[in-house]
């Protein structure tokens, strides 16, 4: 017999199983029974042969002593009330088992007979619990997950019909044109753009409803040249949130310039696009006369400026960003080539202004920072003189509207500069503050826009991307110029808008309108003194507005988005201009 080790207590397995009576016993001790532990001896004793139960009492006697274990702890000591409890559930439960038992357990100790007892109970729980059955329903269901699934093979879907972006269509279903073939700068320079003039072909209308349409305009040279009026005061814009608006998508790319035909009788209206694209849009036409958009592209990079010269109605000129200014004569049904770049790739013309009253001669400003005088007149086709007035790119060239030696330039350098064509030398390229009649560097990022106030230039409007407009005082024309308002305005409109521009009201030199990039869209008016008077338009645009033009004479307003749309306010008629004919359009 091995003999126990020192100081360690020997290990006795208790085979003991708790009945009812001794669960109750424990819990009313407040002391917690592992029912898992009870579980498994419980299976234990339910995998014996039961068979074993009932062997003749003389061989369970034989086999008692060698059998029982040394006794377990009894349970804790219960009190009287709980004893008596125990006592009565655990007589009136194994009443029936001891009589069967103990007719050959007479020698069994009490323990024993308690042990066989319990076994019973515990093998007739399990056989109740069916757990067994539930065994082998779970593995019948593991075998019938790890079939192998049959796959049925589902019926093809119907193929669906291309959508309109893969057949080459327009929302609407009219095919669109062929893409044009990628190029870079110099070579969309060299191939595309061509030399001389171009005949003024529509690419959207037959040769009829085109001929019928340039008529229109036409005629409107003869009535501008009869007519004597003056043009309406800035006091007009109050009355048009009461007018009427008419709204018309007329290009499919970006807007980038507009301009407004000086004409009494008709609403004549230009536009040109990001592509190279210039559009004459008359808006009284009606539906049973020609088409009112007429599409023609004479350049092949972006239209940067449209303008109608001051005496002949019937020309429109066009510069582009492909180095070239063009003159649609309507006359002649041509785009005659006035400017034409010789550098490769091309610089790129910005903005232009009329140098002199007859619109023979312009100031035209580069993308390198210089400006040229331009004389329409020149066989040549090239600038008369050069000078570099900016060491990056101009912006914007406006003349002064009464001394017409004196223009401004806006550019990227941050700085708005005024110069005098009389003292400035023939092709000189040397340092610009030295030539300029006032520098103001008052704006901190890109100047994008300065104008002279439309009657007597005694007022400078300039903005600028970082979000203001200044208005200066120039009556006096020198370093002496100061700056009499700055306006905050949002003006940083990212690289998919065309830069905002605020513009003076013609008639008068009290108001000016700018683009809005607050919510809902709007057309913002101040006064001259910086004061916000109104909005314009709110319920009409639905998105921004940054390209804005007036009709020289009549209370009209154009506003283009880009989109491709033009948006046409008309101011009320009567007392606001000198002939009420001039009215709502």
């Amino acid at each position: 017999m091995a003999t126990p080790v020192k100081g360690k207590r020997p290990r006795t397995r208790q085979t003991m199983l708790l009945g009812p009576a001794e669960i109750s016993a424990y819990q009313s001790q407040g002391i917690g029974v592992n029912q898992s532990v009870l579980l498994g001896h419980a299976c234990k004793a339910a995998a014996l042969d039961l068979e074993e139960l009932l062997l003749p009492m003389d061989a369970l006697q034989g086999t008692a002593a060698s059998r029982l274990d040394p006794a377990p702890p009894c349970p804790p000591a219960v009190t009287n009330n709980a004893t008596a409890n125990v006592n009565s559930s655990s007589s009136s439960s194994s009443s029936s088992s001891d009589s069967e038992v103990e007719a050959g357990m007479e020698q069994l100790s009490s323990y024993e007979r308690k042990r066989l007892r319990n076994i019973r109970e515990n093998a007739k729980f399990l056989a109740d619990l069916n757990i067994q059955k539930a065994v082998e329903s779970l593995k019948e269901v593991n075998k019938r997950s790890h079939r192998s699934r049959v796959k049925v093979k589902q019926p093809p879907l119907p193929l669906r019909k291309p959508s309109r972006r893969l057949r080459k269509l327009d929302p609407s279903g009219v095919p669109l044109p062929e893409e044009q073939p990628l190029l870079t700068p110099a070579e969309s320079h060299v191939k595309l753009r061509a030399s001389g003039p171009l005949k003024m072909e529509a690419t959207n209308l037959s040769t009829e409803e085109q001929n019928a349409l340039l008529e229109v305009w036409r005629k409107s040279e003869q009535i501008v040249e009869t007519d004597g009026r003056e043009p309406c005061g800035s006091a007009w814009l109050l009355g048009l949130r009461q007018g009427n608006c008419r709204i018309a998508k007329v290009m499919r790319e970006k807007i980038c310039s507009v301009a407004v035909h000086p004409t009494m009788d008709h609403v004549l209206v230009a536009a040109g696009d990001s592509q190279g694209n210039v559009v004459f849009w008359d808006l009284d036409s009606s539906p049973g006369e020609a088409a009112a958009v007429t599409l023609f592209r004479p350049h092949v990079d972006r239209v940067s400026c449209l303008c109608f010269p001051p005496t002949q109605r019937t020309r429109l000129y066009s510069s582009s960003l492909d180095d070239s200014l063009r003159c649609a004569d309507l006359h002649h049904g041509v785009f005659d080539e006035v400017y034409a770049g010789k550098s490769s790739p091309p610089v790129g013309l910005t903005s232009f202004d009329f140098q002199s009253e007859d619109g023979a001669s312009l100031l035209v400003g580069r993308c390198d920072g210089a400006v040229e005088l331009v004389d329409c007149r020149s066989p040549r086709k090239c600038g008369e003189q050069q000078w570099m007035v900016h060491q990056k790119r101009v912006h914007s060239v406006h003349v002064h509207p009464t001394q017409r030696h004196y223009f401004v330039t806006a550019s990227t350098d941050c700085t708005v500069q005024i110069h005098d064509v009389r003292a400035m030398g023939v092709g000189q390229r040397s340092g610009t503050a030295a030539n300029a009649v006032a520098v103001l560097q008052q704006h901190s990022r890109v100047v994008h826009s300065a104008y002279f106030s439309p009657l007597t230039g005694s007022r400078l409007l300039t903005t600028s991307i970082d979000n203001s407009m200044h208005v200066y005082d120039t009556r006096v024309l020198g370093s002496q110029i100061t700056r009499t308002a700055k306006i905050c305005h949002n003006n940083h409109t990212g690289r998919w808008l065309v830069p905002m521009r605020a513009m003076w009201v013609p008639g008068g030199e009290d108001m000016w309108m700018c683009g809005s990039m607050e919510w809902p869209r709007h057309l913002d008016v101040f006064s001259a003194t910086g004061q916000k008077l109104l909005v314009v338009g709110k319920e009409e645009i639905s998105s921004i507005c940054t390209v804005i033009t007036f009709h020289p004479t009549r209370p009209v307003l154009v506003a283009c988005n880009s989109s491709g749309k033009v948006h046409l306010f008309a101011g009320l008629p009567g007392s606001l201009c000198q002939d009420s004919a001039a009215g709502t359009v």
